[in-house]
Protein backbone atom coordinates (compact mmCIF):
# COMPACT_ATOMS: atom_id res chain seq x y z
CA UNK A 1 0.00 0.00 0.00
CA UNK A 2 2.70 2.63 0.87
CA UNK A 3 4.46 1.34 -2.45
CA UNK A 4 1.50 2.15 -4.19
CA UNK A 5 0.87 6.02 -2.55
CA UNK A 6 4.94 6.26 -2.76
CA UNK A 7 4.34 5.26 -6.91
CA UNK A 8 1.79 8.12 -7.35
CA UNK A 9 3.06 10.90 -5.75
CA UNK A 10 6.07 9.90 -8.52
CA UNK A 11 3.80 9.99 -10.84
CA UNK A 12 2.14 12.73 -10.30
CA UNK A 13 5.36 14.36 -9.42
CA UNK A 14 6.16 13.80 -12.91
CA UNK A 15 3.41 14.98 -14.27
CA UNK A 16 3.79 18.53 -12.41
CA UNK A 17 7.69 18.61 -14.07
CA UNK A 18 6.60 17.85 -17.37
CA UNK A 19 3.73 20.94 -17.61
CA UNK A 20 6.26 22.78 -16.11
CA UNK A 21 8.82 22.11 -19.10
CA UNK A 22 5.81 22.44 -21.60
CA UNK A 23 4.90 25.98 -20.49
CA UNK A 24 8.43 26.66 -20.60
CA UNK A 25 8.41 26.44 -24.36
CA UNK A 26 5.53 28.10 -24.37
CA UNK A 27 6.62 30.90 -22.99
CA UNK A 28 9.87 30.52 -25.18
CA UNK A 29 8.18 30.59 -28.31
CA UNK A 30 6.40 34.07 -27.27
CA UNK A 31 9.44 35.31 -26.51
CA UNK A 32 11.11 33.97 -30.19
CA UNK A 33 8.32 35.46 -31.77
CA UNK A 34 8.60 38.81 -30.03
CA UNK A 35 12.37 38.74 -31.14
CA UNK A 36 11.64 37.70 -34.73
CA UNK A 37 8.67 40.49 -34.69
CA UNK A 38 10.91 43.18 -33.00
CA UNK A 39 13.70 42.83 -35.90
CA UNK A 40 11.38 42.66 -38.41
CA UNK A 41 9.48 45.84 -37.15
CA UNK A 42 13.14 47.51 -37.45
CA UNK A 43 13.69 45.98 -41.03
CA UNK A 44 10.65 47.28 -42.88
CA UNK A 45 9.81 50.21 -40.84
CA UNK A 46 6.51 48.87 -39.42
CA UNK A 47 5.56 51.09 -36.48
CA UNK A 48 2.37 48.92 -35.87
CA UNK A 49 4.19 45.35 -35.56
CA UNK A 50 6.93 47.49 -33.15
CA UNK A 51 3.78 48.60 -31.15
CA UNK A 52 2.68 45.01 -31.02
CA UNK A 53 5.33 43.69 -29.48
CA UNK A 54 5.48 46.25 -26.57
CA UNK A 55 1.81 45.39 -26.23
CA UNK A 56 2.48 41.63 -25.97
CA UNK A 57 5.01 41.75 -23.73
CA UNK A 58 2.44 42.03 -20.39
CA UNK A 59 0.97 38.49 -21.11
CA UNK A 60 4.87 37.41 -21.32
CA UNK A 61 5.47 38.90 -17.57
CA UNK A 62 2.37 37.21 -16.58
CA UNK A 63 3.15 33.80 -17.98
CA UNK A 64 6.50 34.45 -15.76
CA UNK A 65 4.88 34.79 -12.88
CA UNK A 66 2.70 31.96 -12.95
CA UNK A 67 5.40 29.22 -13.60
CA UNK A 68 6.98 30.54 -10.77
CA UNK A 69 3.84 29.95 -8.81
CA UNK A 70 3.72 26.67 -10.05
CA UNK A 71 7.34 25.67 -9.29
CA UNK A 72 6.43 27.02 -5.43
CA UNK A 73 3.30 25.02 -5.17
CA UNK A 74 4.92 21.40 -6.37
CA UNK A 75 7.58 22.41 -4.17
CA UNK A 76 5.06 22.88 -0.91
CA UNK A 77 2.99 19.81 -2.11
CA UNK A 78 5.35 16.90 -3.49
CA UNK A 79 8.17 15.72 -1.23
CA UNK A 80 11.15 16.26 -3.63
CA UNK A 81 14.49 14.49 -4.12
CA UNK A 82 17.68 16.77 -4.03
CA UNK A 83 17.67 16.51 -8.36
CA UNK A 84 13.84 17.10 -8.55
CA UNK A 85 14.35 20.25 -6.48
CA UNK A 86 17.13 21.82 -8.60
CA UNK A 87 15.22 21.02 -11.38
CA UNK A 88 12.21 23.41 -10.46
CA UNK A 89 14.36 25.47 -9.50
CA UNK A 90 16.04 25.74 -12.92
CA UNK A 91 12.64 25.94 -14.04
CA UNK A 92 11.88 29.08 -12.06
CA UNK A 93 14.98 30.74 -13.01
CA UNK A 94 14.48 30.02 -16.91
CA UNK A 95 11.21 31.62 -16.67
CA UNK A 96 12.88 34.49 -15.57
CA UNK A 97 15.56 34.76 -17.78
CA UNK A 98 13.06 33.87 -20.38
CA UNK A 99 10.99 37.31 -19.39
CA UNK A 100 13.79 39.61 -19.48
CA UNK A 101 15.08 38.33 -23.36
CA UNK A 102 11.32 39.44 -23.95
CA UNK A 103 12.04 42.39 -22.24
CA UNK A 104 14.99 43.15 -24.90
CA UNK A 105 12.86 42.39 -28.13
CA UNK A 106 10.84 45.09 -25.96
CA UNK A 107 13.63 47.56 -26.24
CA UNK A 108 14.54 47.24 -29.68
CA UNK A 109 10.38 48.01 -30.84
CA UNK A 110 10.97 51.12 -28.57
CA UNK A 111 13.98 51.97 -30.89
CA UNK A 112 12.29 50.87 -33.78
CA UNK A 113 9.43 53.81 -32.96
CA UNK A 114 12.05 56.25 -32.56
CA UNK A 115 13.61 55.20 -35.64
CA UNK A 116 10.30 56.45 -37.81
CA UNK A 117 11.37 57.71 -40.77
CA UNK A 118 14.80 57.12 -40.85
CA UNK A 119 16.94 55.96 -43.96
CA UNK A 120 18.12 52.41 -43.97
CA UNK A 121 22.06 51.21 -43.69
CA UNK A 122 23.89 48.20 -44.29
CA UNK A 123 24.29 46.85 -41.22
CA UNK A 124 20.47 46.29 -41.10
CA UNK A 125 21.39 42.81 -42.89
CA UNK A 126 23.89 42.08 -40.39
CA UNK A 127 21.27 42.52 -37.56
CA UNK A 128 18.93 40.34 -38.92
CA UNK A 129 21.79 37.74 -39.31
CA UNK A 130 22.69 38.27 -35.48
CA UNK A 131 18.89 38.16 -34.79
CA UNK A 132 18.34 34.61 -36.33
CA UNK A 133 21.53 33.57 -34.56
CA UNK A 134 20.05 34.37 -31.15
CA UNK A 135 17.00 32.82 -31.92
CA UNK A 136 18.87 29.78 -32.74
CA UNK A 137 20.56 29.70 -29.77
CA UNK A 138 17.14 30.12 -27.67
CA UNK A 139 15.44 27.34 -29.14
CA UNK A 140 18.72 24.62 -28.05
CA UNK A 141 19.08 25.91 -25.35
CA UNK A 142 15.50 25.67 -24.28
CA UNK A 143 15.59 21.96 -26.18
CA UNK A 144 19.08 21.09 -24.06
CA UNK A 145 16.77 21.62 -20.66
CA UNK A 146 13.88 19.85 -21.63
CA UNK A 147 15.90 17.20 -22.69
CA UNK A 148 18.14 17.36 -19.82
CA UNK A 149 20.86 17.34 -22.36
CA UNK A 150 23.57 18.87 -21.09
CA UNK A 151 26.11 18.20 -23.62
CA UNK A 152 23.42 20.73 -25.90
CA UNK A 153 23.72 23.14 -23.38
CA UNK A 154 27.29 23.41 -23.58
CA UNK A 155 27.02 23.46 -27.23
CA UNK A 156 24.41 26.33 -27.17
CA UNK A 157 26.69 28.47 -24.66
CA UNK A 158 29.77 28.57 -27.72
CA UNK A 159 26.91 29.91 -29.92
CA UNK A 160 27.38 33.51 -27.91
CA UNK A 161 30.86 33.99 -29.58
CA UNK A 162 29.29 34.41 -33.34
CA UNK A 163 26.91 36.74 -31.08
CA UNK A 164 29.65 38.87 -29.64
CA UNK A 165 31.17 38.84 -32.68
CA UNK A 166 28.33 40.39 -34.80
CA UNK A 167 28.01 42.79 -32.05
CA UNK A 168 31.51 43.70 -32.44
CA UNK A 169 31.49 44.03 -36.63
CA UNK A 170 28.55 45.81 -36.08
CA UNK A 171 29.67 48.88 -33.89
CA UNK A 172 32.54 49.10 -35.82
CA UNK A 173 31.33 49.35 -38.96
CA UNK A 174 28.80 51.85 -37.55
CA UNK A 175 31.39 53.63 -35.58
CA UNK A 176 32.97 54.32 -39.04
CA UNK A 177 30.03 55.65 -40.84
CA UNK A 178 29.08 58.11 -38.14
CA UNK A 179 32.91 59.31 -38.34
CA UNK A 180 31.90 59.87 -42.19
CA UNK A 181 28.70 61.14 -42.50
CA UNK A 182 27.60 63.35 -39.30
CA UNK A 183 23.92 63.16 -40.44
CA UNK A 184 24.30 59.27 -39.39
CA UNK A 185 24.93 59.62 -35.84
CA UNK A 186 21.48 59.10 -34.77
CA UNK A 187 20.49 55.88 -36.73
CA UNK A 188 23.60 54.17 -36.33
CA UNK A 189 23.45 55.13 -32.77
CA UNK A 190 20.08 53.80 -32.38
CA UNK A 191 21.18 50.81 -34.63
CA UNK A 192 24.38 50.08 -31.80
CA UNK A 193 21.25 49.57 -29.09
CA UNK A 194 19.77 47.32 -31.49
CA UNK A 195 22.96 45.38 -31.48
CA UNK A 196 23.50 45.57 -27.48
CA UNK A 197 20.12 44.27 -27.07
CA UNK A 198 20.77 41.24 -29.04
CA UNK A 199 23.67 40.39 -28.28
CA UNK A 200 22.41 40.79 -24.16
CA UNK A 201 20.03 38.42 -25.42
CA UNK A 202 22.87 35.95 -26.09
CA UNK A 203 24.06 36.13 -22.93
CA UNK A 204 20.82 35.10 -20.97
CA UNK A 205 20.85 32.33 -23.32
CA UNK A 206 24.25 31.39 -22.19
CA UNK A 207 22.19 31.88 -18.07
CA UNK A 208 19.62 29.66 -19.46
CA UNK A 209 21.90 26.94 -20.74
CA UNK A 210 23.92 26.52 -17.49
CA UNK A 211 20.47 26.17 -15.41
CA UNK A 212 20.55 22.60 -17.48
CA UNK A 213 24.31 22.16 -15.89
CA UNK A 214 22.78 22.67 -12.47
CA UNK A 215 20.35 20.14 -12.46
CA UNK A 216 23.21 17.43 -13.26
CA UNK A 217 25.88 18.91 -10.78
CA UNK A 218 27.29 16.97 -8.26
CA UNK A 219 26.21 19.02 -5.11
CA UNK A 220 29.75 20.42 -3.86
CA UNK A 221 30.99 20.75 -7.37
CA UNK A 222 31.82 24.10 -9.21
CA UNK A 223 29.05 26.53 -9.78
CA UNK A 224 28.86 27.85 -13.60
CA UNK A 225 30.23 31.37 -14.10
CA UNK A 226 27.12 33.54 -15.53
CA UNK A 227 27.54 34.96 -18.46
CA UNK A 228 29.70 38.61 -18.36
CA UNK A 229 27.58 41.32 -17.12
CA UNK A 230 24.75 39.36 -16.63
CA UNK A 231 24.22 39.56 -13.09
CA UNK A 232 24.99 43.65 -13.20
CA UNK A 233 21.65 45.45 -10.92
CA UNK A 234 21.23 48.12 -13.87
CA UNK A 235 21.36 45.49 -16.63
CA UNK A 236 17.97 46.30 -18.56
CA UNK A 237 16.74 46.36 -21.89
CA UNK A 238 18.70 49.57 -23.43
CA UNK A 239 17.35 51.90 -25.89
CA UNK A 240 18.18 55.79 -26.16
CA UNK A 241 15.78 58.29 -24.62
Amino acid sequence: MATASVSQLRTQLDRDIDALQVELLRMGDKVDRAIDRAVQALSTHDMRLARMVIDDDSPINSQRYAIENDCLTTIATQQLAAGDLRRIIAAMHIAGELERIADHAKGIAHIVLQLEGARDLPELRDIERMSQATRQMLRSGLNAFVLNNVEQAERTCLLDDDIDHYHQQIVRTLLTYMLEDRDLISDATHLIWVSHNLERIGDRVVNLCQRTDLTRRVPGGPAPTPASGSEHPHDHPRFPN
